[in-house]
């Protein structure tokens, strides 16, 4: 997944590595392919091969067990996005 904050995104790869890029999550959404990778808030990107579980709070677990949040505005399409994963 990728966080981003002030101007710079943060990519955090399965093996635990982060690194910092210092360009806004925007450029790599446009970048990324859209039937992969989704926008669930503001400050994150992420991959959905690596969504574990989504909480009905607004929450996606991923595999590393990390939780990200889900905006109440991106929620429904969240959901949408999963059910076409299954």
């Amino acid at each position: 997944y990728c966080y981003s904050d002030k101007g710079y995104t943060t990519f955090n790869l399965k093996d635990g590595v982060s690194l910092m890029v210092s360009k806004v999550i925007k450029h790599f959404e446009a970048m990324l392919p859209p039937e992969q990778f989704i926008r669930c808030h503001q400050s994150y990107l992420i991959n959905s091969h690596f969504i574990h579980k989504y909480y009905k709070d607004g929450q996606l677990e991923m595999r590393d067990g990390k939780k990200i949040p889900v905006s109440n505005r991106k929620r429904e399409a969240i959901m949408q996005f999963i059910e076409r994963l299954t």
